[in-house]
């Protein structure tokens, strides 16, 4: 079930936040990926990354999640995540993920927690 405002302190820790477009529901952009959990997520807007990540806006990425949520293409979502794979692309772990997106709503919940 995906959080409405109330960030958890995983979400708060998360080295990469970003709100990102759904564009494939199990499948990745980097061969020998396991996709059963995965999803190819457009970057719109960066809320908060090291510099490793800089520059991924307007990328697709791969995201990988313990349970792939039921999301349909085109969908925007906020995404709480950690690196996982860096290579020609990069592929990263979800901690978790929010329908809210808001960016304004979701930067002011990550900078007062």
């Amino acid at each position: 079930m995906p959080k409405k405002n109330k960030l958890k302190n995983e979400d708060v820790h998360a080295a990469f936040v970003f709100t990102g477009k759904v564009i494939k529901s199990k499948a990745a952009l980097m061969d020998n990926i396991i996709t059963k959990n995965t999803l190819i997520v457009q970057v719109q807007h960066i809320l908060k990354a090291p510099p490793i990540f800089d520059g991924l806006t307007g990328q697709k990425i791969t995201v990988r999640f313990k349970k792939l949520p039921a999301l349909k293409n085109n969908t925007v979502i906020t995404i709480f995540a950690n690196g996982w794979i860096f290579g020609n692309t990069i592929a990263v772990d979800a901690v978790s993920y929010s329908e809210e997106k808001d960016k304004m709503k979701m930067a002011a919940s990550i900078q007062s927690s």
